[in-house]
């Protein structure tokens, strides 16, 4: 069985023999710090102050989902009866009922929005402020979430890798849209910093291979985010020079 441990600047660990060896993991979590880490069965979801990040292959590779959040830090992340539940930095509490892809707020009642705690219990959820303040809401007013992150996720577009890769100077970054959508690609240093954004625009339903040149860049690792609509994915892009 999988076990994660949280880490900072762009990572945690994992070990798969119960904590007696651990491996180091982070494609795709920007060179975010990790604040909480929580499952669902074939699943990851990790907070961060970067926002929220999700991966289906045991952390091997993330992608990041912050479409509905006010503020991207979340303090901490738990999974209630299926629904993400994740504690902002000033915004409160928000949930998400498809795996983190949408988020909604559930302030009702919450007066200090600095929330940096999340706990529950069979009839309550609970959460906890800097200032020292308790609030808490009853379990059945959150809906019902949904299990099937990865059917939705090959509904609408896929991210392949670049090509090739690593690359000097340029590379082809290859998707295809299975319907047409608004399309943001983003390019990101390893300090979360976005550095080109060489697509963005409403594009027809098809495979697309865009260049990024590194021409004038240093060598080293990058991130390109593909958004598409309130989805994203990210690879890992390595510039040798």
């Amino acid at each position: 069985m999988n076990q994660v441990s949280s880490g900072l600047a762009g990572g945690g660990f994992r070990s798969t023999n119960n904590g007696v060896n651990w491996s180091p993991f982070g494609n795709g979590l920007l060179n975010c710090n990790m604040h909480s880490i929580e499952s669902k069965p074939g699943l990851l979801f990790t907070g961060s102050d970067l926002g929220f990040f999700y991966s289906t292959d045991t952390g091997s590779s993330w992608q990041q989902s912050n479409s509905g959040l006010p503020h991207p830090w979340i303090n901490d992340l738990i999974v209630v009866n299926g629904v993400l539940v994740a504690a902002l930095r000033n915004s409160g509490i928000f949930y998400s009922l498809n795996n983190g892809l949408q988020w909604l707020s559930f302030n009702g009642g919450v007066t200090d929005t600095n929330i940096t705690c999340l706990t529950f219990s069979d009839e309550f959820i609970y959460a906890g402020s800097n200032r020292g303040n308790i609030f808490r809401a009853p379990v059945n007013s959150l809906p019902l979430g949904v299990e099937n992150l990865q059917e939705q996720l090959l509904q609408s577009f896929t991210l392949q890798q670049n090509y090739p890769n690593p690359f000097n100077p340029t590379t082809l970054i290859r998707f295809t849209l299975d319907k047409n959508s608004f399309v943001a690609l983003e390019i990101y240093d390893v300090h979360g910093r976005r550095i080109s954004e060489p697509l963005k625009n409403y594009q027809p339903a098809g495979s697309y291979e865009i260049p990024f040149s590194g021409s004038n860049l240093a060598g080293g690792v990058y991130f390109c985010r593909l958004t598409v609509g309130d989805l994203s994915e990210s690879i890992k892009l390595v510039l040798l020079k």
